[in-house]
């Protein structure tokens, strides 16, 4: 009974290792999380994701401060484990920003911060958009958006979450994400992480649209465009235009 106890355990220990996957980043050589069965691996709480991150951690209690978001008990139940490791954690925590996502439009951050923080409100190209008006479903997330932006140049943007797979390249990840992210750091920190830059981002919609120019005007979102046909030569363009 003792021998067949120990063989069930070790066939499941090999299941739990097989859904483990960390396919390896060519660009960053940083591990990337793909989509796992989050029980079978270790993760890390918030409180002690906040230890490792430091100024870097926009949390729970952030979000509600700051966008006034009133969590659910699911949505907390979802934020109770952070799908990254703390080794993750640890080689990110100076070049990425760890964030708590809560359903929220970009329309909606923006009437809840100060008018100053976005650089234009009625007359915004976006206002009817429905990519400015998507709130992200009902569940919370937790994301890692990265802070290596290069400056006067435009910038794919990068996020990591548990549900991203790795396809050989970074995907766009959600405007919706950057935006959170851009203005969540800034009430944060008072750090802006665009000022003098631009990120390419998308929507579920498909568009992609600019995040760019967070300087005392405001942060700035516009249209997409090619950058090649018209920014100037001191601004460095992605290989992928």
């Amino acid at each position: 009974m003792v021998v067949l106890l120990s063989l069930v355990v070790f066939l499941l220990i090999l299941r739990g290792l097989s859904n483990y996957k960390k396919p390896r980043n060519k660009k960053s050589g940083k591990w990337r999380q793909t989509m796992i069965n989050l029980k079978s691996i270790e993760t890390t709480n918030p409180k002690h994701a906040r230890e490792i991150m430091g100024k870097n951690f926009f949390g729970i209690e952030e979000a509600i401060r700051y966008f006034g978001v009133n969590p659910t008990p699911e949505q907390l139940a979802v934020l109770e484990k952070i799908p990254f490791t703390e080794i993750q954690l640890e080689e990110m925590k100076d070049s990425h920003i760890l964030v708590a996502g809560f359903p929220i439009s970009i329309l909606e951050i923006r009437d809840k911060v100060d008018w100053k923080l976005f650089h234009s409100h009625e007359d915004s190209w976006y206002n009817e958009d429905s990519f400015a008006k998507e709130r992200g479903g009902d569940m919370a997330l937790w994301w890692l958006m990265s802070k290596m932006i290069k400056k006067k140049a435009y910038n794919v943007a990068k996020c990591e979450a548990s549900f991203l797979r790795n396809k050989g390249r970074d995907e766009i990840p959600d405007v919706r994400w950057v935006v959170y992210t851009i203005i969540g750091y800034y009430l944060n920190t008072g750090e802006r992480l665009v000022e003098d830059s631009a990120l390419i981002a998308s929507s579920r919609q498909g568009i992609q649209v600019n995040v760019n120019f967070f300087d005392l005007e405001g942060l700035h979102i516009s249209e997409f465009w090619n950058p090649k046909k018209i920014v100037p030569d001191i601004w460095d363009i992605p290989e992928s235009f």
